[in-house]
């Protein structure tokens, strides 16, 4: 009995599947004959033709409807509201290329388009069988209701009365402006003059020269062309810079601070570096300990100890050994020109990458220097290839008498060409021509070359003689009580070498201190008004010349003044306590007299 009771809902749900699947096939076959009669009425049978001649294939594949193009769908939608129009825009033009059947084809196409919540919203709809879904235009009116901006009038309006071009193109302003616009029911006037508006100044500019047009669409295309235009200009401005040997660029001066090292390294007898480094042993106890690591003690660290120094400051100094990073970047000497009775003076550089010897045109003009024209227009060319702003060259000068330093002389033509800011340019022929020797870190030149000696140099020197330096270093004081004999080793005599100090080298001498010693602190006491006098120019000339730098150190050593012949106060610097902890390095010194007798059997 129970057997019959299980099985009767199963035999019913059996006969009720066959029942609907019977309805479904029903349906298909009445949607297919609807189909087939819609097919006929809108594409409907051409006439029987004559049976004699019967119509060619071509002809009958004339009379079949055209294929649909095919086109890609649109982007799924998920809900974003300013994305919500074009995905309308975009649907509505796939059912026109594409015509669908019936509306809730449409529908149901607009719906597979969705995601997220409005995918979520619309199957809710469709459960609830919602009047909404029986046309595509009710679909996207009840997805306005959601999803559209319904400020949107407002929002264009003061979208368009933000929108300004700034440095973009026209034609990027024009599309945003058309956008905004079309959602506004503003009149042409006023579009025209909104449009106006939000321009740049230049095409303001531009259009306040030449008028505004009328209608809207003539101001936008007028805009566009003056647009392109002027950045075509700056293209070819921009293409068209001068030659980096006219107008080279001057980088800012470099001051050269003796002190200042990329990696500073303790100097000799420098009072802020003579503690001793910890050994290994005893840099574990102070941190374990929590001792500081400079002082020893306890209650601070290295960074806060209050016997540390502090970091010297950087004191500015001249140097005289590169005077030329300090005034001008570029390797600049004097040349004298000759010609006729009149003697002309100017700054000129060397350039490996000029081509030739060039003058400057405006002080050819200003200072009359005679010129011809040449036989053939030369072009010049800069990196990029482009020819120089001011073309080819047609003017040369005569031959020159060219002197440098009243040492070197020769006759020389220069290329006239505009470089406002070089009167002269020497080139790399010339560099060749005379091979001269340049000392690129110093700014010194020598002539030394066979050709030079020859042709070029006053008197053959017996030794290479200095040309120039760079920025115009002053000239040495010659002695008055020096022999004549002597004036090839004036630079002997000249106090300007010991005025820096010598570069540091690998076999520099330490000054190493007797492990535990304590530095010494120097008394503090006062001094006289001509002591302080000269301390203060002592100390000044010093930090000048970069011998001594300012430190806050507590260690120093004491200062006393001795009174010499003239009645004037030496400083001296009493470092006797300093010499007590340090370590002595002592070694036998070589007789002089054995080193004469080796001298002596040498052969």
């Amino acid at each position: 009995m129970d057997q019959e009771e299980d099985a009767s809902p199963l035999t019913a749900l059996t006969q009720q599947i066959a029942a609907l699947a019977h309805a479904v096939r029903e349906l298909r076959a009445d949607y297919n004959e609807v189909q087939e009669q819609l097919q006929a009425i809108q594409y409907p049978a051409p006439p029987p033709a004559p049976m004699a001649s019967p119509p060619p294939l071509v002809g009958a594949t004339a009379s079949l409807p055209a294929p649909e193009p095919k086109i890609p769908l649109p982007d799924k939608f998920s809900g974003d509201r300013s994305t919500f129009r074009t995905f309308v825009n975009a649907c509505k033009l796939l059912f026109m290329l594409q015509p669908h059947s019936t509306e809730q084809v449409k529908v149901g196409v607009v719906m597979s388009l969705l995601r997220g919540q409005p995918q979520s919203w619309a199957f809710r709809l469709m459960e609830q069988q919602n009047a909404c879904l029986l046309t595509v235009d009710a679909f996207f009116q009840a997805m306005a209701v959601l999803y559209d901006d319904p400020h949107r009038v407002a929002t264009a309006e003061a979208a368009l009365r933000n929108l300004r071009q700034g440095t973009r193109p026209v034609e990027d302003f024009t599309m945003n402006f058309r956008k905004f616009a079309a959602d506004t029911d503003w009149n042409q006037a006023a579009l025209k003059h909104q449009f106006r508006l939000g321009l740049s100044a230049t095409l303001k500019d531009e259009l306040a020269r030449v008028g505004v047009p009328d209608s809207l669409e003539e101001l936008i295309q007028l805009s566009i062309q003056i647009d392109q235009r002027l950045r075509e200009r700056r293209l070819e401005k921009a293409s068209s810079f001068p030659a980096s040997w006219v107008l080279p660029k001057a980088s800012p001066p470099i001051r050269v601070d003796p002190e200042v090292t990329t990696s500073p390294e303790p100097e000799p007898m420098q009072l802020g570096s003579l503690r001793p480094s910890l050994s290994s042993e005893e840099r574990i106890r102070r941190r374990r300990l929590n001792l500081c690591l400079y002082c020893g003690l306890s209650g601070h660290l290295l960074s806060t100890c209050p016997t540390r120094p502090s970091p010297p400051r950087k004191v500015p100094s001249l140097s005289t050994t590169v005077p030329k990073l300090h005034f001008s970047p570029l390797l600049t000497f004097s040349l004298s020109l000759q010609w006729e009775d009149k003697v002309l003076v100017l700054p000129a550089i060397l350039d490996s990458g000029a081509s030739g010897c060039f003058l400057d045109s405006k002080v050819a003009d200003c200072h009359k220097i005679p010129l011809l024209t040449k036989s053939l227009p030369l072009l010049i060319r800069v990196a990029d290839g482009s020819p120089i702003s001011s073309g080819p060259i047609l003017k040369e000068s005569i031959p020159l008498r060219v002197c440098m330093n009243k040492i070197h002389s020769e006759m020389l033509s220069f290329d006239v060409v505009a470089s406002p800011l070089l009167p002269i340019i020497i080139g790399l022929p010339w560099l060749r021509k005379h091979n001269p020797i340049v000392e690129w870190e110093r700014g010194k030149i020598t002539f030394s070359s066979h050709f030079c000696r020859t042709n070029c140099l006053s008197s053959p020197p017996s030794a290479c003689q200095k040309l120039c330096y760079v920025a115009f270093e002053k000239p040495f004081e010659r002695f008055p009580g020096l022999p004549s004999e002597y004036y090839d080793f004036l630079d002997v005599f000249d106090k300007k070498g010991a005025d820096s100090l010598p570069p540091h080298r690998k076999y520099d001498c330490p000054i190493d201190l007797l492990p535990g010693s304590q530095i010494p602190f120097g008394r503090i006491y006062p001094l006289a008004e001509p002591e302080l006098k000269v301390l203060r120019d002592y100390l000044e000339e010093n930090l000048t010349k970069g011998f001594i730098r300012t430190s806050t150190s507590p260690a120093g050593a004491g200062i006393f003044f001795v009174e010499k012949k003239d009645h004037t106060l030496r400083p001296c610097i009493d470092y006797r306590n300093l010499n007590n902890i340090t370590v002595k390095n002592r070694y036998p010194l070589p007789l002089i007299p054995e080193l004469f007798q080796r001298l002596r059997e040498a052969t």
